[in-house]
């Protein structure tokens, strides 16, 4: 009857017609990888964290600065200038924090230190691995003094071949020298989660770059956080093995003493450079 009345034209519109409606009012979901487009039209960029070129995640703060995996490493001068702990420990601090960049002229400069080895650990916890909570990275983190004064003290850290920015760096084979030859000279007591107190006076040569901590009470931190992180070269003057043996929560927190006058760590990380929270504006009075 249609057909007859309006002809073949109107009743193909029709079949074509409700099907279109239908569409229009449910657009498909985009397919592909076409970037978002936000209200105005622009493209948004995706909030997805680049991969790591190698290795497991270990550190996040300064890691790249600390792993010389960072773009200006290829500036540091690795000619060691020689230091002793009460030197470089009397280096003024940066008064602005440095996240990611390094801070000139000790951030691009390797030392080399003679000092007296006072202990060491692994800045890892197997347990918290269990507990879904960050373990540490893996450094080797090594407190020397000053064969002068043995209260003077600052850290050194090796860190660990695994781990990424550490597998990419330009030093690794260094690195990785210095990690095998610090843990050979204590076969009985390798580096672990506990602090050791090395038994015995043992010096060393220690060869690294400079860097500036920020201040968490670590174990035997220099007055001004500076470090050598990380550690080319480790010599000890005599041939070992030598003996280390679990120090008391007392000795531990003994070479945790401050004050300390460190860089300011970057807004929003919780520490001392974290913003106060934003002041509340007053009230308005009715009828003002």
């Amino acid at each position: 009857m249609l057909t007859q009345r309006f002809g073949k034209p109107f009743l193909l519109s029709l079949l074509f017609a409700a099907p279109l409606a239908l569409l229009a009012q449910n657009p498909p979901a985009p397919t592909g990888g076409g970037a978002k487009k936000s209200s105005t039209g622009k493209a948004k960029k995706s909030k997805t964290a680049p991969t790591p070129s190698c290795g497991i995640h270990c550190g996040t703060e300064r890691w790249a600065v600390k792993t010389l995996s960072d773009p200006a490493a290829t500036t540091v001068n690795f000619t060691p200038a020689d230091k002793t702990v009460t030197e470089l420990a009397a280096v003024k601090a940066p008064s602005k924090a440095f996240a990611d960049t390094r801070a000139a002229p000790t951030e691009k400069q390797a030392f080399r230190v003679k000092a007296r080895l006072i202990g060491y650990k692994q800045e890892f916890d197997p347990t918290r691995v269990q507990e879904g909570k960050n373990p540490g990275d893996r450094d080797f983190h090594i407190v020397i003094a000053d064969t002068q004064d043995v209260t003077r003290t600052m850290i050194v850290e090796i860190p660990d071949p695994q781990c990424s920015g550490v597998c990419a760096s330009a030093k690794l084979s260094q690195i990785q020298q210095a990690r095998q030859n610090f843990a050979a000279h204590f076969p009985g007591f390798p580096p672990d989660m506990d602090f050791r107190l090395v038994q015995g006076s043992v010096e060393v040569t220690v060869t690294g770059v400079g860097l500036f901590d920020f201040s968490h009470s670590q174990t035997g931190l220099a007055k001004n956080c500076i470090e050598l992180h990380p550690v080319l070269d480790i010599a000890f003057t005599q041939p070992g093995p030598f003996t280390a043996v679990k120090a008391t929560p007392e000795q531990e927190k003994s070479l945790s003493t401050g004050p300390y006058k460190c860089m300011p760590e970057p807004p929003g990380t919780g520490g001392s450079g974290t913003p106060a929270p934003p002041k509340k504006s007053p009230t308005k009075k009715s009828g003002s």
